[in-house]
Formats: structure tokens, sequence, C-alpha cells
């Protein structure tokens, strides 16, 4: 595996220290959660196929008026994925992408994709599981630093 940073205690609290500052400086308009399964000694990443198939995506959404940001992500992780069963294993900090905040969360459950229960729609048109690697390839670019983000927590993970 590349490293990405300095694993060190004080590369670490640059990062949480980074993250923090960067949560202060915008507000967030929607919120999502990088959902990893864990298939032997790997974890994957929960990607849904856009409607248009032009890219994968996360699961993410708006953040409805009197919801916080962790609440949303949750309810939109249901709404678009199925999941209600999800483990925050690593706490609830946050990455910033954009304006979306997205929780990095464990799950047991396999996707079922519905239309969306507001609009009817179907968002996705189906779900998979994806290595780091494969899932930095295949979703939207701006997306992309929350993966590297679950991706840094679970190799930290393991080093302890």
């Amino acid at each position: 595996m590349t490293k990405l940073f300095d694993m060190s205690e004080e590369g670490i609290k640059v990062l949480r220290r980074f993250i923090k500052e960067s949560l202060a400086a915008k507000r967030s308009e929607s919120a999502g959660v990088v959902v990893l399964r864990k298939f032997g000694n790997e974890y994957k990443v929960l990607c849904l196929e856009e409607a248009d198939k032009e890219k994968f995506d996360l699961t993410k959404g708006r953040i409805d008026p009197g919801e916080d940001a962790l609440s949303a992500a949750i309810r939109e992780t249901y709404e678009e994925s199925g999941i209600d069963d999800i483990h925050f294993v690593w706490g609830y900090e946050p990455v910033r992408c954009c304006q979306t905040l997205m929780y990095v969360a464990v799950t047991d459950q396999d996707p079922a994709i519905t239309a969306n229960p507001h609009t009817g729609q179907l968002e996705h048109l189906s779900a998979k599981w994806s290595s780091f690697d494969e899932a930095k390839n295949i979703v939207k670019k701006w997306l992309v630093p929350a993966i590297e983000y679950a991706e840094l927590i679970c190799a930290v993970d393991d080093q302890v």
C-alpha cells in the first residue's frame, strides 16, 4: 500500500488539525457516508452506479432544515442504499469534500437500490463493493478525498 502521509503521531495530529480547520471554514450543505464492509482482511467501499452511467457515487445528500449533518448522512445512506445498520467504529469525525461532510462507517448489510422516497425516481442503477483503489478511480473526483480518508483511518487502525 502506498503511504499517504507521515503516519507518525505528529503526522496524525497535523491531519486532525487540518480536518478541524477545514470543517470550521465552511458550512456544509450536504452529508454522506463512505460505507465500508470487510471481506476477509480487506475493507471495500460501497459505490453506487449513477443513473446516467457516467460515474459512481457514494451515499450522500442534502441536509434537511433542522437536521444535523450526521443524521442527514445516516438518512441518505438508508434512502440510497437500503443500508440501515452502520457503525461509526472510528468515531464521528467527518472529512469535507467541497460542501459535503463525509463520515466513515462499517456495515455487514448488502445494499438494495430503490427509488428516491421523495421524487420516486431511481438515482442509482446498481451498487458494488470496490477496493479503495478501484473506488478512487470510478467515483466522482471530488469525492476521492473521502475515500482516501477512509483508507487512511483503516490503515492506522491496522497498525494499532
